[in-house]
């Protein structure tokens, strides 16, 4: 499934770099036949100018008269009587040429008059919410009348009233100049009342037809934010492909001042331009500013898409609501996301939720349920504490379990939904994944996963299906797009699951359950979210030049909800402070590792020095030297650093200042961390002396160096920061203090040595220290013999892991604490057998 989403970004980007027109909507009827009837005079003759569009015309045609090529009753109406229209005016001017003969066009005029006429009669004008209509409709009425045409219909003046209110809101004369607005979607619908030649400025990418295309704006932004929100990194999409097309997002925005439509040159919509900010927040490009989509679609009590709109879209609101959740301090515009907010629910809660953008309920579900899930989970956070309280504590909450409930409800026995649709049914999945993202029962939550494992067995068995998409999209007339279809499908599809399957069932923490399969897929799709909240913040600390393969990244979720589904689970918010704790883990290492470690190679002491400075004077702005020498680090820095004399050697030490500053700032600026000194001792652990490996034994590096250079005892830390109660330590007792450190230093050497044993191969390409150079395993030269002592005294180390988890119990800490515990043993378990199955980290070049 990862080949078959970047060849789709691929194609897109290849696309837009060729400078190709692209459209994904499938054919339009109503458009076809307007330019059908598009005719030219050349050296004196009359001539059709797409001949080819009328052929098309005579294949579609239904042998009852109409062209039922949509999906509502306004779709067959306006197809019916545009194409009824092109054969009136073909049949007319017989004498055209480059005409295709039609031999039986009488007889299809009186078959399509008929029809379109039980058309009208079955129409309920009123209840009618589609893109145009009420300009369109009219136009075509007036047309074929012109042709003795005529047609009664009971909604015939509340029709006009429309057109005629939608008319008042417009100055039809802004359309001959350079504004774009929505009356250029629907020219046709001016016909005889304006003067064409005039607003031949208006064509952009060589759109000569009425119609939307291109929508390359569209197809770049629901292709790339569906896979994003997937879980795909960047590096699995294609990072240069992905480049390409944020850089044509930006371009964009720079070039229509902040707002865009489906396509460069088109009037801009909230819809569109809400997708880019998404997409560039969660790339991690925050440089754009969102006010201009405030200040031109906010209005009293929602967003509009077009600043005209008769009223507001459902789906509209749902992506506005959000990008301005995305962005990097949402609680600048906490009043626009509680308007949004409150419009989705009162909306929800009036029972119609019908959205004028697309016809499949389940499209507005997926939105509504990404939108609020991740409205919470800011909430719970503390990032937004302006939320309306009713809807934190009530209505988002409750609209989130019924969403579920219905859509469970929704399910048909092969697991899919809408018929068998594999659009509609990723929608479905992808709105139950995000509900149930929330604190659920545990009946409840397991019945979400089920219904989502159900619902990708069902893609993953119907990929001949994937490019077959049903008319779910609304313009003028409803259309299909076989690329969001692909997307979707394989967005969701159960084989994209297959390579952690693989790995994880294997691993001893999972092998001997009953229903591991079941409990990992559970945990996969329960850790989807996540995976996307981490490549958005991926890189707001650590630069991704020279870090080589990020193949680290897409395991974390799984590994903290998989270990959090074999006991009793903790909330959603420590689950992601630790999945980001480990992210940074991984990116802290790797980065002193490749990037510090080689660019400083001879001034690693001076590196030391600088990471000793930083954790004793974490607030110390990096541009200042004149700090005491009691609160910040040794003299030994300040004096070797006066010594560099290269610009670009300063230069770079300070850019490493700031990005390791950053690091620690983050660690020691969150709102949970209880006790300071504890965790800038964790951090602040001073570096082995040069010296280590010839004078110590195994058993004293691996306690104390080896130990202290893992990630464990500060993460260990943090985590207890998190789970413990406010103004108070978790292990408050000295015998729980010392039990609880013990541990932590069990389970750190612990990690050493998983580490080392999968990473030897590595260790010794790169010439790192590595558990197995020590004298006490030289006596044996076989390597595999040397790694199975070193995890024989791993597993002992774990058998005291247990002792210490016993004794701490035995001292009276509470069972939400042991449980909490168990839950980061697992975890460091977990990643351990992980290394020892394979080397998770990127190899230096």
């Amino acid at each position: 499934m990862q080949d078959e989403a970047a060849l789709l970004i691929n194609g897109l980007a290849l696309n837009c770099l060729q400078n190709t027109p692209l459209s994904s909507m499938s054919n339009s009827i109503h458009d076809t036949a307007w330019i059908a009837m598009v005719a030219k005079e050349v050296d004196g003759r009359k001539q059709w100018l797409f001949p080819e569009a009328f052929e098309f015309l005579l294949e579609k045609q239904s042998t009852n008269g109409t062209w039922q090529a949509g999906a509502t009753h306004i779709d067959n109406i306006v197809n019916t009587a545009s194409g009824l229209l092109a054969l009136l005016k073909h049949h007319q001017h017989k004498q055209f040429e480059n005409g295709r003969v039609c031999f039986d066009i009488e007889k299809r005029i009186h078959e399509a008059k008929k029809a379109l006429g039980e058309l009208f009669k079955e129409w309920n004008v009123a209840k009618t919410e589609q893109v145009g209509f009420e300009l369109i409709v009219p136009t075509l009425l007036s047309m074929l009348k012109e042709h003795d045409v005529i047609f009664s219909l009971p909604g015939l003046e509340y029709l006009e009233t429309e057109k005629a209110r939608k008319l008042a809101k417009l100055n039809i004369n802004t359309i001959y100049s350079s504004t774009k607005n929505t009356l250029l979607h629907s020219l046709e619908a001016f016909g005889g009342s304006l003067d064409f030649d005039r607003i031949s400025h208006h064509l952009a990418n060589g759109r000569g037809v009425p119609s939307a295309y291109p929508t390359e704006i569209f197809d770049i932004c629901w292709t790339v934010s569906t896979l994003l929100e997937a879980g795909y990194s960047k590096e699995e999409l294609g990072s240069e492909s992905v480049a390409f097309l944020l850089d044509y997002l930006k371009s964009s925005f720079h070039d229509m001042d902040g707002v865009f439509g489906f396509s460069r040159g088109t009037p801009a919509d909230s819809d569109d331009t809400a997708k880019a900010i998404q997409i560039l927040q969660l790339c991690g490009d925050s440089e754009f500013n969102v006010q201009p989509l405030l200040k031109t679609f906010a209005s009293t009590d929602s967003f509009r898409t077009y600043p005209s709109e008769r009223n507001p879209s459902f789906s509209a609101n749902c992506n506005i609501l959000k990008a301005l959740i995305s962005t990097e301090r949402p609680d600048e515009y906490v009043d626009h996301i509680n308007m949004a907010s409150k419009f989705l629910c009162n909306t929800w809660d009036s029972g119609d939720v019908r959205d004028k953008w697309n016809l499949a309920k389940e499209y507005s579900d997926m939105l509504f349920c990404q939108a609020l899930s991740s409205l919470l989970r800011l909430w719970d956070t503390g990032l937004l504490s302006g939320l309306d309280p009713e809807l934190a504590a009530s209505r988002v909450p409750t609209a989130l379990v019924q969403v579920l409930s219905q859509a469970m409800r929704n399910q048909s026995a092969d697991g899919s939904w809408g018929d068998g649709s594999c659009e509609i049914s990723a929608y479905a999945i992808m709105a139950i994944i995000s509900a149930s993202q929330i604190p659920l029962p545990p009946t409840l939550k397991q019945a979400c996963i089920d219904s989502a494992t159900r619902g990708r067995r069902f893609l993953s068995l119907q990929k001949e299906l994937w490019k077959q998409p049903r008319p779910i999209w609304i313009e003028k007339v409803s259309y299909a797009s076989s690329l969001l279809s692909q997307t979707l499908a394989a967005a969701m599809s159960d084989k994209n699951i297959t390579k952690y399957l693989e790995l994880f069932s294997n691993l001893p923490l999972f092998a001997g359950l009953d229903n591991r399969e079941l409990l990992l897929k559970a945990a996969i799709i329960e850790g989807s979210p996540s995976l996307e909240s981490l490549n958005r913040i991926k890189e707001t600390i650590f630069p991704s030049e020279n870090m080589g393969s990020e193949k680290y990244l897409e395991f974390i979720p799984l590994t903290w909800t998989s270990c959090n589904m074999l006991g009793s689970p903790i909330s959603a918010s420590v689950l992601q402070d630790m999945m980001i704790i480990s992210m940074l883990d991984y990116q802290a290492d790797r980065y002193m590792e490749a990037v510090v470690g080689v660019e400083f190679k001879d001034e690693l002491e001076l590196i030391s020095a600088l990471v000793l400075r930083i954790c004793l004077a974490p607030e110390m702005p990096v541009s200042n030297s004149n700090v005491p020498e009691a609160k910040c680090a040794p003299a030994f820095f300040e004096k070797r650093h006066s010594k560099i004399s290269s610009t670009n050697d300063v230069s770079r030490l300070n850019e490493v200042e700031q990005i390791l500053r950053s690091f620690v700032s983050w660690i020691l600026s969150h709102p949970k961390r209880l006790r300071p000194g504890t965790l800038h001792d964790e951090l602040a652990e001073g570096p082995a002396p040069q010296h280590a490996f010839q004078q110590t034994s195994f058993y004293e590096w691996v306690h104390t160096t080896g130990a202290d250079h893992t990630s464990c005892p500060y993460s260990f830390t943090f985590f207890c920061c998190l789970i413990g109660t406010p103004g108070k330590a978790c292990f408050p007792t000295a015998k729980q203090d010392y039990l609880a450190r013990d541990l932590c230093r069990h389970l750190a050497s612990l990690c050493r040595m998983y580490n080392d044993c999968g990473s030897l191969g590595r260790d010794r390409v790169e010439c790192n220290l590595n558990s197995l150079d020590f004298d006490e395993f030289r006596s044996d030269h076989e390597t595999d013999r040397q790694k199975r002592d070193l995890l024989w005294i791993a597993d002992y180390e774990f058998e005291a892991v247990r002792v210490s988890l016993k004794r701490l119990e035995e001292e009276g800490v509470d069972e939400k604490t042991i449980n909490a515990l168990r839950l980061f043993v697992n975890v460091t378990d977990l990643y351990g057998q992980m290394y020892v199955a394979r080397d998770m980290t990127a190899r230096l070049n």
